[in-house]
């Protein structure tokens, strides 16, 4: 709850804090440098102070950092004006649309019992003001119940499960439902665009807006051509929103016939591109990494390109939330985790060995 009517530059005072909570280069190569879950858990607390893992397996330990994570985002909430509340509202239906899916998934494997509140994130659901649409969810035992309870709540996602749910009824695959969800979180972000910011504090929001749908629907793409998904149904995943590629450039791309000509159109469009030019490097072919390596390239482009366009103490407090968004998402999902895995993987395969 917001107490009074805050201010940006109140926001830039308080979010110094939180800046100091991103680790640096140096910290995060010596991640890799960790073979030891306890210990990681322990050289990361500096940046996540109140960490609590009660479980160390690999999914505890994500459910904790991104529970803290956002805290971290409703931290920044309680200290912001009306429209940033909005923008980070948003930003955290994503963790909303993850707890749909799960409930969904758990539902399509057969799970009817109580346990299918785990691994459930309820605090987005306290920050969203939807913990009873989700705990209501959490009661429906079959997927026909889900649909209906979504069509009576007219909740967001009702086109998304009902398109979603007949492809997985005639397919039995949930490629469509899960992409369709996701589609729903890109949708809002663009439909509130003009609602987060006025006008002359709109450039920051509606560049990092653009470039993370962006970098969405080349994924959609990069997965179709990958798992040959029909190119007519693929392209009604895509969302009308554009930074760099157009529609037209968008449509090439979902028709090239392999990952290899995708990548190739990729890079001669964005070599092209005039003030992209300083941010580019040619990215090179990783089936496995591709997008993480395409997702960089956007990602030093927003922060490079956002340190430019700064104006005033509000643009650098919107700038510094921002970028504590990226760089706190891509610390967890690109370093943190990976070597969670990689020290449990590892172990593993030395445990087993001692064992044969």
């Amino acid at each position: 709850m917001i107490l009074f009517n805050l201010s940006y530059p109140y926001v830039f005072i308080k979010m110094t804090f939180l800046k100091s909570l991103i680790m640096d280069k140096n910290n995060l190569n010596n991640l890799k440098k960790i073979n030891d879950i306890k210990t990681l858990i322990k050289f990361i607390k500096r940046y996540y102070p109140d960490l609590e893992v009660k479980n160390l397996s690999i999914v505890e330990i994500e459910i904790a950092i991104t529970n803290y994570y956002i805290k971290l985002i409703g931290k920044i909430m309680y200290y912001s004006p009306d429209n940033m509340i909005l923008f980070l509202r948003n930003y955290l239906l994503i963790y909303e649309i993850l707890n749909v899916k799960r409930i969904i998934f758990r539902s399509i494997a057969g799970v009817r019992d109580g346990s299918k509140k785990t691994h459930i994130n309820f605090l987005v659901e306290n920050y969203l003001g939807n913990t009873g649409f989700i705990e209501g969810l959490l009661e429906k035992s079959s997927l026909e119940e889900i649909q209906l309870y979504i069509n009576e709540k007219r909740s967001l996602y009702n086109s998304a499960i009902r398109e979603g749910f007949q492809h997985f009824i005639r397919k039995k695959e949930i490629f469509v439902l899960e992409t369709f969800l996701d589609q729903v979180y890109y949708q809002v972000m663009i439909n509130n665009k003009n609602f987060y910011m006025n006008n002359e504090k709109k450039p920051l929001i509606s560049l990092f807006i653009d470039y993370k749908a962006e970098i969405y629907n080349l994924n959609i793409i990069f997965r179709g051509i990958l798992n040959g998904i029909d190119r007519k149904l693929l392209s009604q995943f895509l969302v009308n929103n554009y930074l760099f590629f157009n529609y037209d450039k968008f449509m090439d791309l979902l028709y090239q016939e392999n990952i290899d000509d995708f990548l190739i159109s990729i890079n001669k469009y964005l070599r092209r591109i005039r003030h992209f030019g300083a941010f580019f490097t040619p990215i090179t072919i990783n089936k496995n990494n591709l997008m993480n390596l395409i997702e960089k390239v956007y990602d030093n482009y927003f922060l490079k390109k956002s340190s430019i366009i700064i104006e005033d103490i509000d643009n650098m407090a919107i700038n510094r939330i921002l970028n504590f968004l990226i760089k706190k998402e891509k610390e967890i999902k690109d370093e943190i985790l990976p070597n969670i895995v990689r020290i449990v993987y590892n172990n593993y395969s030395i445990l087993q060995q001692q064992i044969i």
